[in-house]
């Protein structure tokens, strides 16, 4: 059975109130990867990096817009990150008539990180809920829970990062056009059909 962010889709999984972020890796050109996590100070440097006009590129942006926008500016008090500077590494793939998913992306592209395998059990350990047991009666497990695995899955971020950014430059860049196209495409998703009910 489908459960947790399949099951409902990005929106409606970043609208939840019960969403929060665990922690979020980033990378500024010219610098290193570095890790957010709630509790630790505000990354000033990504929030300054935008301020100035800075692009933010993710693979699969819709996830990381919605998640920006419901999830850390609503209960962390994060500035918005306007539309026009997302920018999507899986959008970038399809328009190379490459594969969407970043694992397959770093399969066929000469790139010398690769998504890590072990990342599919670690989201689905910390990300989705858990059918209770007698042994295991909590709804999910928290990375205090299992501060290994949690740390697994920070590092895990983190080579997401470096993956993303190298197929990222490894692809030839989208046209004006198509960058305008999927910004469109983008707004047009993330405000949603009028539908009359009735």
């Amino acid at each position: 059975k489908t459960r947790g962010l399949a099951a409902v889709g990005a929106l409606a999984y970043a609208e939840h109130p019960t969403t929060e972020v665990l922690t979020m890796s980033y990378r500024i050109p010219g610098g290193p990867v570095r890790r957010w996590r709630p509790g630790l100070p505000n990354p000033e440097d990504l929030f300054a990096w935008i301020a100035a006009g800075g692009l933010v590129e993710a693979h699969n942006a819709m996830f990381e817009r919605a998640i920006w926008h419901f999830v850390s500016a609503r209960w962390y008090g994060w500035p918005p990150v306007p539309p026009g500077q997302w920018r999507c590494s899986m959008a970038k793939a399809r328009v190379n008539g490459l594969p969407g998913a970043l694992g397959n992306l770093t399969a066929v592209l000469p790139v010398a990180t690769a998504k890590n395998p072990d990342g599919t059990r670690l989201i689905n350990k910390f990300c989705v809920p858990q059918k209770p047991t007698k042994k295991g009666p909590a709804l999910r497990i928290r990375p205090e829970d299992d501060p290994a695995d949690a740390e697994r899955l920070y590092a895990y971020c983190d080579t997401d990062i470096l993956a993303e950014e190298a197929v990222s430059a490894t692809m030839m860049p989208m046209s004006d056009a198509e960058t305008r196209f999927w910004l469109l495409d983008q707004e047009i998703n993330w405000r949603g059909v009028g539908i009359d009910g009735p």
